[in-house]
Parts: C-alpha cells; structure tokens; sequence
C-alpha cells in the first residue's frame, strides 16, 4: 500500500553503493512519484529516463522528516534502496539502471 498523497508528489531516491574500499557511497535523484501503464514510476523530468518502483519497495517508501526536506532538495517522500557493489568500470549514473533491475 502506497502512502495517501504519494501520487504526483516529490520523491527523493537514495541508492546505495559500496565502494572498493567497503564504504558506503550515495545517489540522490529527485522526481515525480506517478502511476500509468499499470506500474509506479518516478519521472525524472524531460529527457530522463523514469524509474520503476517495484511493488515490493512500495511500503519502504516514507516521508521526508522535516529537518531532512533541504538535504534531499524538497522532496516530500524518500525511497532508499542498497545496490550493492560497483565496479570501476560504473558510475553514479548507472544507478538508476542498477536498481531498478535489482
């Protein structure tokens, strides 16, 4: 179950990377929580791809605390989720297609 008012609201997506030396490196991506097509998405913005929320993260999905809301760039609600470990060869950027294939 999604939280009232989720749709069509601000979301933060905070992916999770462990570094080459065991830390922990994070993305921020910021969107639009929408659902059409029978799935729940995040729109990016024009020429960026949309983001996939799997059912199963539904319910990890939770409000931003208000002292966190200027960290994570206005967003009403944050998605946190781990991708595991990245190789040299990936970036930031890959994070994206990363979890969402997860």
């Amino acid at each position: 179950m999604i939280p009232q008012g989720l749709i069509e609201s601000s979301i933060a997506l905070l992916l999770w990377v462990t570094d080459e030396n065991g830390g922990d490196d994070v993305a921020l991506f910021n969107g639009t929580f929408k659902h059409g097509q029978s799935i729940y998405y995040v729109d990016r913005g024009p020429g960026k791809e949309k983001f996939e929320i799997k059912d199963e993260w539904l319910e990890r999905i939770q409000e931003v605390p208000e002292d966190l809301v200027e960290t994570l760039r206005g967003a009403s609600y944050q998605l946190s989720l781990t991708v595991g470990m990245l190789d040299d060869s990936e970036d930031f950027s890959q994070y994206l297609h990363r979890a969402a294939v997860a």
